[in-house]
């Protein structure tokens, strides 16, 4: 029994130290701030023809070119309004938001929309984000913040932001599959260390007792 625990724990393990997010720096270099995002269907789909993701989808591994879509959310800090091209995800009823030091498109996991008004529903197309726009209002936008925490860069013919901003709670995100990992797995040398000693005190048990036994043997 404890070797299949034994072997739960370490299939966990390998399951949580082998999820690395994926970042695309291809999406990163799309990144734009912009002072609103689209609410309505005709905007978005007039947003998404003015940025052209089409042009970048085949010059990318990040995903499909067809995955690779126009959104306009937010940030991981909820100061700054976002127009990337990203693969789309699946998003499981919080914000929207583009994780810059992630280079990804992920849940916003400090804003449950799916409590807001208009609500968002348990699991939505992250390309949906602009239907939930209760989600676009935790950022408040103005040009001081836009000229201290933007640097315009240009990258072929291109413009492209940059975005410099406090990564603590990014950082924590990628700590803490890693965190989980070192855990799980000194879990499961504790227990493999206790099933080895176990093992081993039964085979010298095993061992005193046949030696007690073999003299009765010899006798008859």
């Amino acid at each position: 029994m404890n070797v299949l625990y034994l072997l739960q724990f370490l299939d966990f393990a390998h399951s949580i130290a082998s999820y690395t997010p994926q970042f695309c720096q291809e999406a990163v270099n799309t990144i734009k701030q912009v002072p609103s995002c689209p609410i309505t269907q005709q905007d978005r789909e007039n947003a998404a023809k003015e940025k052209d993701c089409e042009k970048y989808s085949h010059h990318q591994n990040c995903s499909k070119a067809t995955d690779f879509m126009y959104h306009c959310v937010i940030n991981e800090n909820e100061n700054k309004l976002l127009e990337v091209c990203a693969p789309t995800r699946y998003i499981l009823g919080f914000c929207t938001e583009f994780n810059v030091i992630g280079g990804r498109i992920q849940d916003h996991y400090s804003a449950e929309c799916s409590t807001f008004n208009p609500p968002c529903p348990g699991r939505y197309i992250s390309t949906d984000a602009y239907l939930y726009k209760s989600c676009y209002g935790l950022v408040e936008t103005s040009e001081e913040s836009y000229v201290a925490n933007m640097t315009s860069t240009t990258i072929g013919s291109n413009n492209v932001t940059s975005i410099h901003g406090d990564s603590t709670d990014s950082i924590l995100i990628w700590l803490l599959p890693v965190v989980v990992a070192s855990l799980v797995l000194a879990l499961a040398l504790v227990l493999w260390i206790c099933w080895k000693k176990r093992q081993s005190k039964r085979q010298r048990m095993y061992m005193k007792d046949t030696r007690n036994v073999l003299p009765v043997e010899i006798f008859f």
